[in-house]
């Protein structure tokens, strides 16, 4: 045999005995450990953990329910007003040049008062104050 078939026999004999070496030796044993992640009973419940929150003492009754619906509704119309009130007037000229539907909308709406789809000198030229 010459010296590589024997280096070859070396490496092929090498491999088997790692192969067949015992795991053991390479893993670790595992400690045993609870499955359960609290070990008495009284702390398996959850009291005290987390966020705490300030103790409410709003009435969640029906007398409540009208209030806080009131309430929403009145905000919602002093917000309806605000976006009525103003419109930036950039805005409203950009939006009449580029967008002929949107300038159709405000001329039917706003100038064509009797809306037969035709404009008069009375509806151009009328006192809108």
């Amino acid at each position: 045999m010459n010296l590589k078939m024997q280096v070859a026999v070396l490496i092929a004999v090498f491999l088997c005995m790692v192969d067949g070496a015992p795991d053991g030796r390479l893993v670790r044993s595992k400690q045993q450990r609870p499955t359960r992640g609290f070990k008495n009973v009284e702390m398996m419940t959850a009291r005290g953990f987390g966020k705490r929150a300030q103790a409410r003492s709003e009435l969640y009754g029906l007398d409540n329910f009208w209030e806080n619906l009131e309430a929403i509704q009145e905000k919602e119309a002093q917000d309806d007003e605000k976006t009525l009130e103003s419109i930036p007037l950039d805005w409203f000229v950009n939006e009449m040049l580029n967008n002929p539907d949107f300038t159709r909308s405000v001329v039917r709406k706003f100038v064509d008062l009797n809306q037969d789809g035709e404009l008069s000198a009375d509806e151009l030229l009328r006192n809108v104050a």
